[in-house]
């Protein structure tokens, strides 16, 4: 299917007329008659029915006319989501470059923030670093070691190691609810004998992981239909339950959050939040 020709005839359904439709994409009525009856003829149907009055879309213009529009914006998706991998990849930045395009606004804001927790903890201690602020401080410079190198970290790397992070963790999840060792009533670690691992912290990062891959590898188009949502909530729903038995109410929801913001701003549309919220609201009592 000529695309430009279909392009022309959602243009001329969406004018409501061939000499408004002309008029938009400056060329002149004849010519795009001609793209209109050109796309009908290597169809091999009628798209519309013409009078002196206008036109009416036939059941076929009419599916064509829905159906184009969404094949047209996941061509133009496709293109521009195949520019940026093929840019990306002719210009790889530098350590350097990367270091430089931090969001270190972003970055001293945490540190103020931390500095002042620090700050509270020495007030309560009596004026005093020992035993809390000290190790405070300790623990977030280290976190913002890891942070920091996190950061430097090249986007395609992540993008590798998504799927086997999130398989891993997804199974040590799993490995908990069958063998995990037991601790204040709940079932949440691995005993690895010098410390417990408890995966449910990791499924935190794994799932932002293998949900941002997913997201950026498919079109918006798709995205935004029931289908396109399959996967990612099941990417979800599977460890959130595996959660939920340990029982770790507390991590489940955080992971959900998590969950919610990234399909936010991946473009799911906000009725499906509406709905999917009124459906989890109706089950409660149930669950319950």
């Amino acid at each position: 299917m000529n695309t430009k020709n279909l392009e022309y005839f959602i243009k001329v359904v969406e004018a409501g007329s061939f000499t408004k439709a002309a008029e938009e994409a400056f060329i002149s009525q004849s010519a795009i008659s001609q793209q209109v009856k050109a796309l009908e003829d290597e169809l091999g149907y009628k798209l519309m029915n013409r009078d002196k009055k206008g036109f009416e879309l036939t059941d076929a213009g009419r599916y064509i006319y829905l159906e184009g529009k969404n094949i047209i914006n996941s061509i133009r998706e496709v293109s521009t989501h195949a520019g940026f991998i093929s840019e990306n990849k002719n210009q790889e930045l530098s350590f350097k470059e990367r270091f430089f395009n931090l969001n270190f606004v972003f970055i001293g804001i945490i540190v103020i923030l931390a500095f002042i927790g620090c700050a509270t903890l020495y007030s309560v201690a009596g004026g005093n670093f020992s035993p809390w602020a000290l190790n405070q401080g300790i623990r977030f410079g280290v976190g913002l070691v890891i942070l920091l190198a996190a950061a430097l970290i090249p986007p395609e790397f992540y993008y590798k190691v998504a799927t086997p992070v999130y398989i891993i963790t997804l199974l040590m999840l799993i490995f908990v609810d069958v063998a995990g060792h037991i601790g204040m009533g709940a079932q949440r670690w691995i005993n690895l004998g010098f410390f417990n691992l408890q995966p449910s912290e990791l499924m935190k990062i794994a799932i932002v992981l293998e949900l941002s891959k997913y997201f950026s590898s498919v079109p918006l188009t798709t995205i935004r239909t029931i289908k396109g949502m399959v996967i990612p909530v099941i990417l979800v729903a599977v460890p959130v339950a595996f959660i939920m038995l340990q029982p770790d109410l507390g991590t489940s929801l955080m992971i959900l959050f998590c969950a919610v913001f990234l399909f936010y701003i991946a473009g799911v549309q906000w009725w499906k939040f509406a709905l999917a919220g009124g459906a989890v609201v109706a089950a409660a009592p149930v669950l319950w």
